[in-house]
Order: structure tokens, then C-alpha cells, then sequence
């Protein structure tokens, strides 16, 4: 009686083994490396997307990423980071069972705001009457500064 349910169990327990294997074995996947191009200093958190798909992935705290399960194909990958100018690759060829290495070298940019004026006071004034400091910050002021973050620029 044993006999009976142990085989149709073994014969069950093959065909997932090697469908999951057949489904493993169909697929590509793409890694590599982001960094910034002028010093080469790995872009943590940087995110690379497989165009037109829901793939994707972040780089890691070296400036590495892996993109898994992807079917054989061409893709094209772009990888974006705030403060940088998106970078995109065409022509990304996945093949069964392969690695494909794609590095980005992202190109550092400013991000142009409108000059911001920040008051403080009890009842609306005009700015020549107010009798509060009161600040202008422009962009370009900014820039000058050469801040990373708004904390420093202010």
C-alpha cells in the first residue's frame, strides 16, 4: 500500500525539479558597475532600468547591481541618479545561461531650482518695510557654494 503513494510522489516531485530547472535554464542576466565619471567613485543607490520592462534594480553600496531572470533578447538599460545626467545603453544582448556586463559612468549635473524667499513675520509686509532679516538664495549663488545638499547651500 506504501508502494502506491510513494511512486506517483517521486514521479511529482521529478517533473517540478525539472521544470524549474528547464525555467532556470531559459533566462539571462545583466550586471555591472556604476560610477561617477570623473573620479570613478561607485554611485550607491543608483537605479538601472530595463527599457519598456518591469525589470530592474539599485546598485549596491559599491556601485554594483544585478538584473535576474531575464528572458534571451535585446534590451536597451538606462541608469539614473539624482544629481546626474541618465545614461542609457542600446543593444544589450541577454543569451541563455550568460552574464552580461554593462557599466555606466554617469556624468555629474546641477539641478536648476528657482531662487526661494523665505519670511517670517506675524502680518503680511513689503520686503523694504520688514524689519526681520530676510534672505535671497539664488542658483547660482548655490553653485558657487559647490553645496551637496540644501543644508550646506543655506
Amino acid at each position: 500500500m506504501r508502494m502506491k503513494y510513494t511512486s506517483p510522489l517521486i514521479i511529482v516531485l521529478g517533473i517540478l525539479a525539472i521544470s524549474g530547472s528547464v525555467t532556470a535554464a531559459t533566462v539571462g542576466t545583466i550586471s555591472g558597475r556604476v560610477v561617477d565619471n570623473q573620479s570613478g567613485a561607485p554611485l550607491p543607490g543608483a537605479n538601472i532600468v530595463v527599457e519598456g520592462s518591469l525589470y530592474g534594480a539599485s546598485a549596491d553600496a559599491d556601485g554594483y547591481y544585478l538584473i535576474e531572470k531575464l528572458p534571451p533578447g535585446n534590451y536597451s538599460l538606462r541608469a539614473s541618479m539624482m544629481g546626474y545626467k541618465n545614461q542609457q545603453l542600446s543593444d544589450i544582448r541577454v543569451q541563455v545561461n550568460r552574464d552580461v556586463k554593462a557599466n555606466f559612468q554617469l556624468q555629474e549635473t546641477f539641478i536648476e531650482l528657482d531662487p526661494v524667499v523665505v519670511i517670517a513675520g506675524k502680518t503680511e509686509q513689503r520686503l523694504d518695510e520688514a524689519n526681520v532679516s530676510i534672505s535671497v538664495v539664488t542658483a547660482r549663488e548655490i553653485e558657487r557654494r559647490n553645496a551637496v545638499d540644501i543644508k550646506e547651500a543655506l
